[in-house]
């Protein structure tokens, strides 16, 4: 079986950890990654909010030249990603930079608020800031693809508004469905709607306080909605590996979602179903930010 997941934090733990990929306390490992036949892998470089904005853009190019240095499986087509964009310094040319280094998304947030808006936490309201409009503008230009995920519901709707305006693609790439679990950490069903109808992609998070339980049962609850609202082809994995403690029964790595599929095809999913989400959406969205 193939696999495309548009979400980890893989990278951060190895370096924080001081890990090696062959470390089975991660979620992603060698020999999980060998439980797919082909394996398309986003690794998110997270800017760590216990250091200032200048050592998270040290950090990132850190983990960058960690990445390059492993000796990965063949099979691995390994993609980055930054996760909260407050490492930009108010400065639009690391922008060229992040793309000269091969990098194809950008989350603008994490938590609370930085330089470009606000994220889904912030105590007060407000969307992009005029910094954060300049981002998303140089996005476009670049090839970048920004993410929404994390975003505050206003941050969200600019970042929507002005890619409808352009008719460009974003994402969200790791987050559940606000009309299944009320979390502030998930994405509306109108903004789910419109990100699918600008040709972007959402990956589903697999982080348990979003999907609202532990089970399996709650994920197909959250597919069947994400594919209510955005069809078949739209939704894809971003499971958020080794960027939260827990996981939904019975996954605890990368390789347990193959439970996962043997799970949906039991609730009634056909094999096409399976591989669009496990693998065919994701790549698809990916190929244009890769040439």
């Amino acid at each position: 079986m193939k696999l495309t997941d548009l979400h980890c934090d893989t990278l951060y733990r190895m370096a924080k950890e001081n890990l090696t990929i062959d470390d089975h306390s991660l979620h992603i490992h060698r020999r999980t990654i060998d439980a797919f036949d082909d394996v398309w892998q986003v690794f998110a470089l997270w800017s760590d909010r216990r250091v200032d904005d200048h050592t998270a853009w040290v950090e990132l190019k850190e983990r960058y030249a960690l990445l390059k240095s492993l000796s990965l499986p063949s099979h691995l087509t390994p993609l980055l990603a930054v996760e909260d964009a407050r490492l930009l310094e108010g400065d639009l040319t690391r922008l060229c930079e992040l793309k000269a280094m091969g990098f194809l998304m950008l989350g603008f947030f994490w938590s609370g608020e930085n330089q470009l808006g606000t994220a889904h936490d912030c105590p007060h309201r407000g969307g992009l800031t005029s910094f954060g409009y300049q981002v998303l503008q140089n996005c476009f230009s670049l090839g970048i693809c920004p993410d929404i995920s994390h975003a505050s519901f206003d941050s969200a709707e600019d970042m929507i508004r002005l890619a409808e305006a352009q008719k460009m693609p974003l994402c969200a790439s790791h987050s559940a469905f606000f009309g299944v679990h009320p979390h502030t950490r998930n994405i509306t069903d109108e903004h789910a709607k419109r990100v699918a109808q600008l040709g972007g992609a959402g990956g589903l998070c697999f982080v348990p306080a979003h999907l609202g339980d532990t089970g399996l049962e709650k994920v197909a609850a959250h597919i069947r909605h994400g594919v209510s609202l955005v069809g078949e082809e739209g939704l894809c994995l971003g499971c958020d590996f080794d960027g939260t403690d827990h996981l939904p029964l019975p996954i605890e790595n990368q390789a347990h979602l193959l439970h996962l599929a043997d799970y949906l095809q039991k609730e009634g999913f056909s094999p096409r179903q399976i591989d669009l989400l496990f693998w065919r959406n994701g790549r698809r969205f990916l190929a244009p930010f890769l040439s």
